[in-house]
């Protein structure tokens, strides 16, 4: 029954999930001729033909090992490979050519891979074509054939002869491309010269659907849905047809272009309302689509929230913007490529919306600190060139309490402009970097940081695994230097010093002389490292480190708790790629993801900091060369990783903010409501001043303040849904308007 599938003329039907913004594995057949497919990634309707002209040679090993279960990964794939000894063998002098045809790919581009094995370890040669045939039996562009041989050709990894048993990658090549995409691809191996037998042991094609392509447009019951949905609110047109949707979608909702996947199944209201303190920023997004045409040059447009007494925020207060989109391609994980929203395209005054998209419109406000508590009220309007304009009302209800000017929650990064990293209400130097005298902080830039409120700043870094007398004396120079310019404005109490970062174990030695010659100098200056002692301290003996920064993944509640009765400070941190269900702060992650790990997840595990070791912003400007998509290639820093190391663009008139920016601080002033109503809490308790409403609500969010609450088990399990921390914030607020105004 195996070779029957070589032998005759075979179509197989190949269905699983799909999704147009990443690429897919189809797996044609390995050595047995059974088709191997990962479950997440080949798309509906694909079909496989294979044909053979003639009879296939293959050996008779004395053992063969059968697969009998459908194998759905790729690892299972690699792990049977070394148990099956089947395949198409092309032995001594050749074989007669193999041809597959694969009907029904995504529209795109698709690279062929070759999987086979050098059985007597010798060089092999093979010829192979990858056509791609018009119905007028024309080539596509690009099409072509590969001749290759080893050790000659560099395309197959591992060059020279192949040891035996061996299995190797070929990658033949591309069918299609952005101006030609293709749903087929034809492969041909043809009869070659093998000083060895080559058994080709499997085919495979990575597929990388078009990233221009809109799945809104397909015609599908859950598309039918989400269009009828969003077109439930917008402007009609003569005979009562909505022209283009307009709805409010929450602003930790990561959005995307192409799909309605991103919004599916999440609130979309037709009115933008908004609950926030004063001091705080608040956002939502305005999201527009538009089914039949494009909308052209869409002016974005704001009016100030009037409050019923006469109160006024001011437009100055307030943005509407369209949400950027970076390209996710080639240099990253398949799984990630695709059209990312980031950078908020704040220069921007109106904007072209393509037919079919999904395009957010961040709508921004921020409650000044003198601000009347109350209702305020006003608009956003959308007026592109070509249809009616549309309006959306906005509700603003000012909280009556302030959040601090900088969080609480301590997030230390740094980099190019660190006047927006203050901003975001972050602590602004580099973690690597600190005081240098030769390039002192400006005077004008240590007085906003004094007026921003500031908490920690880094004076110097240090790290080396052997140190002499002079190197610690150079450190405490610096350090003294560090502390004199920041003395003279009031900042003296934000500074710290960070040294060995992730060292290894043999280095605590050195590390522990090297923090007791700064403490001894300087005795209240608190010392950071990302050196990993699970115990904080105690099991290294590294009494005078104050601040301890471990992955999120390794920290314990109750150690934290131990630690901070010793006095130490716990903060936490991720570093590289990080992979679901962990949070993280990349492109990759969602606003939720960010948020969370900021705010009530960072509160429940008793982290008092964020570690994030740079925000760099090389790139050349961002221009939005087609609506809102722009030219942005995301730093390599990993292939799993986009967006690690930059936190914003450089757009055209200055540093442009994210979206994920956006996520950190609302995550901070999470926190800072989560800090504030603790503190409240203790004092009404302490002075037992409770109202039967009060205690109600304090047993509603005390569960907050710490892990296995309705928000957050886990750095691993916490909820996604926008709606529901909204609803935790707004309780949480409740209890700190009703308790303030009880202890008045």
């Amino acid at each position: 029954m195996r070779m029957l599938l070589l032998i005759l003329p075979v179509v197989l039907l190949i269905a699983s999930d799909s999704s147009a913004d990443s690429g897919q594995v189809t797996w044609l057949w390995h050595s047995d001729d059974v088709p191997f497919l990962r479950v997440d990634s080949v798309v509906d309707g694909i079909q496989v033909h294979l044909r053979r002209g003639e009879r296939v040679e293959r050996d008779t090993p004395n053992e063969r090992v059968e697969v009998r279960e459908l194998i759905t990964n790729r690892q299972q794939f690699e792990d049977a490979y070394w148990r099956l000894s089947g395949g198409v063998i092309f032995p001594h002098g050749g074989g007669s050519p193999l041809r597959i045809r694969v009907t029904g790919l995504p529209f795109g581009r698709h690279i062929v891979h070759i999987r086979y094995y050098a059985h007597e370890g010798r060089s092999i040669n093979m010829y192979a074509k990858i056509i791609n045939a018009q119905p007028d039996g024309r080539k596509y562009p690009g099409s072509w054939s590969l001749g290759c041989g080893i050790p000659q050709c560099n395309l197959i990894s591992g060059l020279g002869y192949s040891d035996p048993g061996s299995l190797w990658d070929l990658k033949m090549g591309t069918a299609g491309n952005k101006e030609e995409p293709t749903s087929e691809v034809t492969l041909q191996l043809e009869r070659g010269r093998f000083h060895g037998v080559l058994r080709v042991q499997g085919i495979f094609i990575d597929s990388y659907p078009s990233l221009d392509q809109s799945a809104t447009q397909a015609a599908t019951p859950e598309n039918q849905q989400m269009q009828e949905k969003i077109l439930s609110s917008g402007p009609t047109d003569e005979d009562g047809q909505t022209v283009y949707g307009v709805k409010v979608a929450s602003g930790s909702l990561k959005i995307k272009p192409k799909s309605f996947d991103s919004i599916r199944g999440y609130p979309l209201a037709d009115a933008i309302i908004i609950r926030a303190a004063r001091g705080e920023w608040e956002n939502r997004q305005v999201v527009v689509y538009s089914p039949s045409q494009d909308l052209s040059n869409v002016q974005l447009e704001v009016s100030p929230l009037r409050g019923d007494d006469g109160n006024v925020i001011a437009s100055e207060n307030l943005l509407l913007a369209p949400v950027g989109f970076v390209k996710i391609g080639d240099q990253f994980a398949r799984s990630l490529h695709g059209w990312e929203p980031s950078p908020i395209l704040d220069y921007m005054r109106e904007v072209t919306i393509k037919q079919h998209d999904v395009q957010p419109l961040w709508y921004r406000v921020f409650v000044p600190r003198d601000a009347a508590a109350g209702t305020y009220r006003g608009s956003v309007t959308v007026r592109p060139d070509n249809a009616p304009a549309y309006t959306v009302p906005v509700n603003l209800e000012v909280w009556d309490f302030t959040v601090p000017q900088s969080s609480q929650m301590n997030f230390v990064v740094g980099g190019q402009h660190r006047s927006v990293m203050v901003q975001y209400k972050m602590q602004p130097v580099v973690i690597y970097g600190g005081f240098d005298p030769g390039n002192p902080w400006p005077d004008e830039e240590l007085a906003e940081w004094k007026k921003r409120g500031v908490r920690r700043i880094n004076v110097a870094y240090f790290k080396k695994a052997q140190v002499t007398d002079e190197d610690i004396q150079g450190l405490l120079a610096r350090i003294d230097s560090g502390l004199k310019a920041l003395e003279r404005h009031g900042l003296r109490d934000s500074a710290y010093t960070y040294m060995y970062d992730e060292a290894p174990g043999a280095w605590i030695p050195t590390m522990r002389r090297v923090s007791a010659a700064v403490k001894e100098r300087f005795a209240d200056l608190p010392i950071a490292t990302t050196f990993h002692d699970a115990t904080y301290g105690q099991e290294s003996n590294l009494p005078d480190i104050d601040i301890w920064c471990q992955r999120v993944i390794t920290v314990d509640p109750d150690r934290v708790a131990a630690a901070r009765k010793r006095g130490k400070t716990i903060w936490y941190y991720t570093a590289g790629p990080t992979q679901k269900p962990m949070p993280g702060l990349l492109y990759s992650n969602s606003y939720m993801d960010t948020r969370q790990m900021l705010g009530f997840m960072a509160f429940a595990y008793g982290s008092q900091g964020f570690l994030f070791h740079n925000s760099r912003v090389d790139y050349a400007p961002v221009i939005s060369s087609e609506g809102a998509y722009t030219n942005c290639q995301p730093r390599l820093m990993f292939p799993q990783g986009p967006g690690d190391g930059a936190l914003y663009l450089r757009g055209p008139h200055g540093p442009l903010p994210s979206a994920r920016m956006e996520a950190i601080r609302d995550g901070l002033e999470d926190y800072d409501y989560l800090y504030i109503a603790r503190e409240l809490m203790v004092e009404v308790e302490a002075k037992d001043v409770s109202t039967p409403g009060l205690s109600k609500l304090a047993a509603r969010i005390r569960p907050y303040f710490a892990l296995e609450n309705d928000l957050v088990q886990s750095a691993t399990q916490f909820i996604q849904a926008p709606e529901q921390l909204t609803e935790a914030r707004q309780a949480v607020a409740q209890y700190i308007v009703m308790s303030s105004a009880l202890l008045q």
